[in-house]
């Protein structure tokens, strides 16, 4: 069972710990890039400094799959059957791996390293 606690993020900026909610986060359009309509990056501000990080990357076509995904999370809430878990599976694999591939896309278009790579750099996992 989830906690619901607040998940706090500490800034790279000033070291303050801030609460990462949706006041936190700030959409910013971005020019289209090829291959991919609507581009939006969402970046983190730290209520201290007002500093902003990046945090991911939204197109269309992901926009579409996290809405097929948040049907598919309602239809398992509400008929509870073992055909809807397996739809909505299928769904998050399907919204996850496009994630993923859209992120390898357009972080390094825009001169972003992945969070995993930035892990590893500092001696991580």
């Amino acid at each position: 069972m989830l906690d619901n606690k607040p998940f706090t993020m500490t800034c790279a900026g000033c070291g303050k710990d801030f609460v990462l909610s949706q006041e936190a986060l700030v959409e910013r359009p971005r020019d289209n890039v090829s291959g991919h309509q609507n581009v939006v990056e969402t970046l983190m501000v730290c209520s201290h400094c007002s500093r902003e990080d990046h945090a991911y990357f939204m197109t269309a076509k992901l926009v579409r799959f996290r809405t097929t995904l948040q049907v598919r999370q309602k239809e398992l809430h509400t008929l509870k059957t073992q055909r809807a878990l397996k739809q909505w599976r299928r769904a998050k694999k399907r919204h996850q791996v496009e994630f993923d591939r859209v992120q390898a896309q357009l972080r390094p278009l825009f001169g972003l390293e992945s969070p995993t790579a930035v892990l590893e750099g500092q001696g991580g996992s």
